[in-house]
């Protein structure tokens, strides 16, 4: 029943003024809304997995460790039935088997220091939420999201003009007009299959399963008793990873920002007038047709991890521990979308870039001090200090490469934010250009316990008594900030939080009786 009663986009950059019917910019420039009816789908992916490993003592202070494991995913569905032009059947990788190699070595065969390193391949696991567009996204549908207008925004209220689509000519925003009710009774009536105007996904009959090649190798040795250091460095190859280029990418007839578009459809891949029936129409320019293919997607990740660990004696125990990382690619997530496409190319070259997720300093100091003379009461405590993630320095008021896309990453330099009194901001941010080149605030936190254990009696139960404090300096830690210029009122501005409400520094005491 998702957004059955519609949403109102609003033109951004000017604030967030109070509707006014009779100001033009308070208009809203685009509405959305699920049509016909409420989407109601069943969904089966059946799994097979087999694992075998063994390990094998060559000699004292050796050891070589072998597996294989398979994986299989079938998801039944009927792509015909669907309108998909070229598929008879879902796809399916059946040749999905993943060795992996390891060897251990103590080489002053005193127990003292360990030389370790792998390899292995591992498949990744599909997300239900990537591939049941499948079962929602096809070209005759009883449930899916239309546009008004169907192009682009109506660029009316931004210009101070009235909107011209009749959906958006309205004098209340809070609930839908007699007149908005007509115009979808007429064009999507209720209980119906129409033809699906707003995003269709067809899956790509040689889709293959995403995997990884992992390779490791490492050092510890014991450098005073009970106290080792350790270094390892992790590389992870992705390979045939997910990526969902549009078949009927616009093509603008401006360079104006959600401007018009050509008409009919360019349809770049040829793919989308031989999937017509005899006397069906063509698609809408409009349209966006996705196609969930792994002939792109890739991703390479490496890491330099290096810990201290002494282990527990003497009342206490500590570890640190620090990663230096680097993971990029061209693809963000599973079923991304190359926003740089223009027609048929994909522009992949200047696509790739830094992962989302990449986090280049990580740092987490741990600890654990049983305080003397108060019969096992003990103190414990994390602290994590981790560099910020990347983000997009960008100006899209216009669209230079007319692909109606509004992604338009800003060459390398140092950007600072639009003027605007009171707001916390991020200064100098040093952007290396294209996607991801901008890296965001970082996020440090520190965690406390205090607790004791009484054992009650002779028998085996005991009560725990704990205080733990989260967040114990009260540090402010922000989301990335907007990247792009063209709306003034976000860009650089530090105003989200982490989780939503940042974790302010919050405690909970507890009791727990074990038996």
């Amino acid at each position: 029943w998702g957004n059955m009663q519609g949403t109102y986009a609003f033109v951004r950059g000017i604030g967030d003024p109070v509707f006014n019917a009779a100001d033009p910019r308070t208009y809203p420039e685009r509405f959305t809304i699920r049509v016909p009816g409420a989407l109601d789908y069943s969904m089966t992916i059946h799994v097979g997995e087999f694992y075998a490993q063994d390990k094998w003592q060559l000699k004292p202070g050796l050891t070589l460790s072998a597996g294989v494991r398979y994986d299989l995913e079938k998801f039944p569905y009927d792509p015909k039935a669907l309108g998909d032009p070229d598929l008879t059947k879902a796809p399916v990788d059946y040749n999905n088997f993943a060795p992996r190699l390891g060897i251990v070595w103590n080489p002053d065969g005193q127990g003292k220091s360990v030389i370790r390193a792998g390899y292995g391949i591992f498949y990744d696991r599909t997300l239900l939420g990537t591939v049941d567009n499948f079962l929602t996204d096809y070209k005759y549908s009883p449930s899916f999201t239309a546009s008004f207008p169907a192009a682009s925004a109506d660029l009316g209220p931004r210009n101070g003009q009235f909107p011209t689509d009749p959906m958006l000519q309205v004098n209340q925003i809070n609930t839908l007009t007699s007149a908005q009710r007509a115009i979808l009774a007429s064009q999507y009536p209720a209980g119906s299959t129409v033809r699906n105007t707003g995003t269709l996904t067809w899956d790509d009959p040689d889709r293959q399963q995403p995997y990884f090649h992992q390779i490791s190798a490492g050092y510890e040795r014991e450098i005073f008793k009970g106290v080792s250091l350790s270094t390892d460095y992790i590389h992870m190859a992705g390979k045939d990873m997910f990526f969902n280029p549009n078949l009927n990418i616009a093509l603008g007839t401006n360079d104006v920002r959600d401007g018009p578009r050509t008409t009919p459809g360019p349809d770049p891949f040829g793919i989308l007038t031989r999937s017509l029936a005899p006397g069906e129409a063509a698609y809408s320019p409009n349209a966006t047709v996705r196609l969930l293919t792994t002939q792109y997607g890739y991703s390479d990740y490496d890491a330099l991890d290096i810990s201290v660990e002494k282990r527990y004696s003497r009342g206490f125990s500590v570890r640190g521990a620090y990663s230096l990382s680097y993971s990029r690619g061209i693809t963000a997530g599973q079923g991304d979308t190359p926003q740089l496409q223009t027609l048929a190319d994909l522009h992949l070259d200047q696509y790739v870039g830094p992962a989302g997720t990449d986090r280049r300093h990580n740092f987490v100091m741990s600890g654990r001090w049983e305080i003397p003379k108060t019969h096992g009461v003990t103190l414990s405590g994390t602290f994590r200090a981790l560099s910020g993630t990347p983000f997009t320095i960008q100006d899209t008021t216009v669209d230079s490469d007319r692909n109606r896309i509004n992604f338009a990453p800003l060459p390398a330099g140092t950007y600072e934010p639009l003027p605007a009194a009171g707001d916390i901001v991020m200064r100098g941010v040093e952007n290396d250009g294209g996607r991801n080149g901008a890296v965001g605030p970082g996020f440090m936190q520190t965690d406390m316990r205090l607790g004791y254990r009484a054992r009650l009696g002779s028998s085996r139960r005991t009560l725990d008594i704990f205080y733990e404090m989260f967040n114990v300096t009260d540090h402010v830690n922000f989301t990335n900030p907007g990247g792009d210029r063209f709306t003034p009122s976000s860009f650089l501005r530090l105003s989200g939080l982490v989780g939503g409400t940042g974790f302010p520094r919050q405690s909970q005491l507890g009791l727990r009786l074990g038996f």
